[in-house]
């Protein structure tokens, strides 16, 4: 029995670790949300463009 909890507690403080560093290395911050607008070519060719709102992305889509 307290094996199995200490394995969950592990677990769960594993999980917030990876959280707290994904967050903080900028990974929870896309681009669109810092207010840049940002066009990225796939290799089809195909344009994606991430923006902040509806006129920065009509303004980067021309």
């Amino acid at each position: 029995m307290l094996v199995q909890i200490r394995g969950k507690l592990r677990r769960g403080v594993g999980l917030v670790l990876l959280f707290v560093l994904a967050v903080g290395l900028g990974i929870g911050n896309p681009v669109w949300a810092n207010g840049k607008t940002k066009i990225f070519w796939d290799s089809w060719g195909v344009p994606h463009i991430f923006a902040a709102n509806e006129t920065k992305l009509m303004e980067a889509f021309g």
